[in-house]
């Protein structure tokens, strides 16, 4: 009996076991050809998924198997959450028994996004936990419903339009038709001609067209007002939908008009609305406006300087024909440029700065440098003003070249500083060669007078003698000053170790050089020496200071001099004039003849400090 029970109990497991067999036979079969994908996840990793799942996320099994949902997705969902922490979310939430549906933003391999529909639904194998995701790609259905979602409002917004109108215009004509009288008077008053008509009379005609057209109204017809606008009534082609009306530009019965009919049809069959406006003048100022234009555009073109239009927010919009020969530009490499990358500003501000702050009706001329196509920088003079062109507000900015000016007053100054020296060097010359012979004869013959002895002259001669002495000392140091003898026979070097070995009794003076007796053509060594002079000499009159520092450094190409000292400074875009009455305007001129570069710092109670490029080459 006992045998018989298992025997039963045995079959009964094997029909079981061939149940299952064929369960998961069909399962698979139904997983591998499903038209959805089909992924098995353990926790929070996909551990199986079905070839549909592969096609979806254009992946193959390998690369989905043991990866979480959300690093197959972007950093955040479309609603602005995390994906990873909303994904960790539903995984917990189906793991503790909730089935869940919804919709996904997901990547594909090659970086593409898309939506899927997807279900969630806890399972269990072998006493283990899974969690079955059954996802489809809705991108198409989506992109197609949010189509007809844009369709639907258009048409709804439509609609809402269209029924507005429609209800404005029946309650126009409803009162059109209680208020004829007053929709009349409003009708004669109008500037623009009014005729309501039949194909044989009309119903209603305004002043303003009669006068248009030049007839009474006794005895003007339909077919006569559109004869006079260049048509035959029954050749035009009268419209029938509110929407689509008639419309042309007659030029008047002497051609000398601009005008546009309308015909409209009205609610009542075979009626219709005439519409006459005179544009005459708005032509003209049209006209006038492009004959302005071209006026423009001729002296825009034609004109001598550069010049550029700049938008409100100083973008280049157009650049004239002169400015882009003088500066060898093509129209395409400037336009949508910023100003500021083709002019340099000044210290404290950028161009479009100053643009801003100085386009007002009067043009001011300030020296810039602008920036050629090979990157070269060339001095211009700019003036700007603020003009409107057709609707827009733009700076018209004039850029004049003053390249061969700033050669000539380099040149100029080059020349006065020549004529200057030369000038010392013969003062410097009478001084010794006329007046020092004059001084030293006169000193032999007090000397002979000493010599004598003669009682009552001696303390005559011996005042004699100081003063001659006082005046032959004073000659030799007016003839350094002009025509410094240690300059032309030391060199530059020499010559301020000199100088500045005459101050220290005075002032503590550091001196450093490099130049190690360096050499350099005249003009150079006279400018930077009497640069420097002018220099120590403003510190003695104006610093009141007690130490000066003095660098000359030689580079390959040029000659470098740093000055400083400890003084009372001075404000900081002093006026030219108290500029030159501290000196600084001679020391400026020397250096613009040499074609050198410096920077002046100073702050009242913080000393000065120069630092000065010369070019030696």
């Amino acid at each position: 009996m006992e045998k018989k029970v298992l025997k039963d109990e045995v079959r009964r497991l094997q029909k079981e076991v061939e149940t299952l067999k064929k369960d998961a036979v069909k399962y698979q079969l139904l997983k591998e050809t499903a038209g959805f994908a089909m992924l098995t996840m353990e926790k929070y990793v996909f551990v199986d998924c079905n070839r549909m799942a592969e096609k979806i996320f254009g992946l193959t099994r390998d690369e989905i198997i043991g990866k979480e949902p959300f690093i197959l997705s972007p950093k955040y969902q479309p609603d602005g959450s995390s994906s990873d922490e909303k994904a960790i979310e539903l995984i917990n939430n189906t793991l503790e028994g909730e089935v869940l549906h919804f919709e996904w933003q997901h990547i594909k391999g090659d970086g593409t996004r898309f939506f899927a529909d997807v279900s969630l639904n806890k399972i269990a194998v072998n006493n283990e936990e899974y969690i079955q995701v059954i996802l489809c790609d809705i991108s198409d259905e989506k992109r197609s419903k949010e189509r007809l979602e844009n369709q639907n409002r258009i048409i709804r917004h439509l609609n809402r339009k269209y029924q507005r109108q429609n209800e404005a215009y029946e309650k126009l004509l409803e009162e059109v038709k209680q208020h004829q009288d007053q929709t009349n008077a409003i009708l004669s008053t109008i500037n623009d001609g009014v005729a309501v008509f039949r194909a044989d009379r009309f119903l209603y005609i305004n002043k303003q067209m009669l006068y248009m057209i030049g007839h009474t109204e006794e005895e003007l017809t339909p077919q006569m007002l559109f004869r006079k606008l260049g048509h035959e009534l029954d050749s035009i082609p009268l419209p029938t939908d509110r929407e689509k009306p008639f419309e042309s530009w007659p030029g008047g019965a002497n051609k000398d008009k601009y005008l546009r009919l309308q015909i409209v049809p009205m609610k009542e069959p075979g009626v219709y609305m005439a519409h006459l406006a005179d544009y005459t003048e708005i032509k003209k100022v049209s006209r006038n406006t492009e004959e302005n234009e071209f006026k423009f555009r001729s002296i825009f073109h034609s004109s001598t300087d550069g010049i550029i239009l700049v938008s409100k927010d100083f973008v280049i919009r157009e650049v004239n024909n002169t400015f882009v020969k003088n500066y060898d530009y093509k129209y395409h490499d400037l336009a949508g440029v910023s100003i500021d990358t083709l002019i340099l500003g000044h210290e404290q501000q950028n161009f479009s700065q100053w643009l801003d702050a100085t386009s007002g009706e009067e043009i001011k001329l300030t020296e810039f440098e602008i920036f050629s196509a090979d990157g070269s920088l060339s001095p211009v003079e700019i003036g700007s003003r603020k003009i409107k062109l057709g609707y827009s507000d733009v700076f018209l900015i004039i850029v004049r070249d003053i390249s061969y000016r700033k050669k000539f007053e380099q040149q100029l100054f080059h020349t006065m500083i020549q004529t200057e020296e030369s000038e010392r060097k013969r003062v410097a010359a009478n001084l010794h060669d006329e007046l020092g012979p004059v001084l030293s004869s006169m000193k032999l013959y007090t000397n002979t007078l000493k010599a004598k002895g003669e009682g009552s002259f001696d303390y005559l001669v011996e005042q004699f003698d100081e003063l001659i002495s006082d005046a032959v000392g004073t000659v030799r140091s007016l003839s350094e000053d002009l025509s410094p003898v240690s300059l032309f026979k030391g060199g530059l070097e020499k010559a301020i170790e000199k100088r500045v070995d005459a101050l220290r009794d005075f002032y503590q003076i550091d001196l450093y050089s490099t130049l190690n007796e360096k050499r350099f053509v005249e003009q150079i060594e006279i400018n930077a020496f009497r640069v420097i002079n002018e220099l120590l000499n403003n510190t003695i009159k104006h610093a009141e200071a007690s130490l000066i520092t003095l660098k000359l450094i030689h580079s390959k190409n040029s000659l470098n001099i740093h000055y400083e000292d400890n003084g009372i400074g001075f404000t900081p875009n002093l006026s030219d004039d108290d500029l030159s009455g501290r000196g600084v305007g001679n020391i400026l001129g020397r250096l613009k003849s040499m074609n050198a570069t410096y920077k002046i710092d100073s702050e009242p109670g913080k000393g000065v400090r120069y630092d000065i490029t010369i070019p030696v080459e």
